[in-house]
């Protein structure tokens, strides 16, 4: 920064800081309720923020394990869409997220 924009800076700063008037208020005072907001939102995002979690992709073989059925019926609910597959190469996974998603609750 050459020294003529941090002249102009500092004069700048100097005029806003003659403007704000605090009466009867410290400047610890003043800014403690800015203070205590920035707390309070750190300690939300503290509570509330969950990690993403990767997505486990599975294989035919393992996924056809977990549920119990034969790898042919995995392959049919693929060509009916109740299951999509994701392919790497010549290998097809499945989300794991998805296949439980599928699971509907008897009538």
């Amino acid at each position: 920064m050459s020294q003529q924009n941090q002249e102009r800076t500092g004069s700048l700063i100097e005029r806003a800081t003659r403007r704000i008037q605090f009466v009867d208020t410290t400047p610890e005072e003043a800014t403690q309720p800015i203070i205590d907001e920035i707390r309070n939102g750190f300690k939300m995002l503290l509570t509330e923020f969950q990690p993403r979690q990767p997505e486990e992709y599975v294989t035919l073989d393992e996924a056809a394990k977990r549920l119990h059925v034969d790898k042919s019926t995995l392959h049919n609910w693929r060509k009916r869409g109740v299951v999509r597959g994701w392919q790497i190469g010549n290998r097809v996974y499945l989300k794991w997220s998805e296949v439980e998603a599928s699971i509907q609750p008897l009538k």
